[in-house]
């Protein structure tokens, strides 16, 4: 009997290790699977808070689907460049004027694929990163059909290729004051909003209309000249007839005049 037990011991010893070995595999690759599952959620769970919300209308897109949504006139429609239509911003943000660019992934594959999702949180993470030194800061991303963009607040082109002459030693210093004055001038409008009490949407609409005059003519982006007469008797002269003329021309493009008389 000692020898039939004894192989019977050692076959069923072979099949157990056997077993044993089949199932660590098993598991192994399950939890090879739950591993890479649980990086994808993570880089998709920074991606995800990064979406701007575009079910209350917050995002609006400046294309052929939306033709009631177009650029407001600002000042930079001043400038000569900024006609040319790849310089045009490509969506609207509560009021701020975005430019973006698609990356180069589908939706589809951000749920399924690990280094999609990684590259992509990558990419962020380095725009957020250098948001303070550039010229055109990071915004946040936006689906728009399969596809993703990443948003930056909209500059000319030809102002960033001019930035970028600057020396670079110099860039984050200027950007600093760019960051700091506009602090400033934001805190200036909304103490002159307080104080006026344009509290209004026609209130407001004049208000920002006469700051974006303002500030065209202090960058001395647009030229007014302005002519008055009173409708007014000297002593005993001929009443003298009232005559406003109003003449506005641009810097950048000087034969460009249009005159209005009253």
């Amino acid at each position: 009997m000692l020898p039939q037990l004894e192989q019977a011991v050692l076959k069923e010893g072979r099949a157990t290790r056997e077993s044993i070995i089949e199932s660590t595999g098993t598991i192994i690759q399950h939890l090879d699977k739950v591993v890479k599952r649980l990086d994808v959620t993570e880089s998709l769970v920074r991606i995800k808070a990064e979406i701007l919300p575009t079910s209350s209308n917050q995002l609006g897109w400046y294309d052929e689907t939306n033709a009631g949504i177009k650029p407001d006139f600002k000042l930079w429609c001043l400038d000569q460049a900024s006609g040319e239509e790849h310089l045009e911003p490509c969506a609207l943000y509560e009021g701020l004027e975005l430019s973006s660019f698609r990356l180069n992934c589908g939706l589809d594959n951000l749920l399924t694929e690990l280094n999609t999702a990684e590259e992509v949180d990558g990419a962020v993470r380095v725009s957020k990163s250098h948001s303070a030194s550039n010229v055109s800061p990071y915004v946040g991303l936006a689906k728009r059909g399969d596809s993703l963009h990443q948003l930056h607040e909209y500059i000319p082109l030809f102002l960033k290729e001019s930035f970028h002459q600057i020396p670079r030693a110099v860039q984050k210093d200027v950007m600093r004051v760019a960051r700091a004055l506009s602090q400033e001038y934001r805190y200036m409008i909304l103490d002159r909003i307080i104080k006026e009490k344009a509290y209004t949407l026609p209130k407001l609409h004049l208000l920002e209309n006469m700051e974006r005059a303002m500030l065209a003519l202090h960058a001395e982006k647009l030229k007014v000249t302005l002519g008055l007469f009173l409708d007014q008797a000297l002593d005993d002269g001929p009443p003298l007839l009232y005559q406003l003329r109003i003449q506005t021309s641009r810097y950048s493009d000087r034969s460009n005049i249009e005159r209005f008389v009253c």
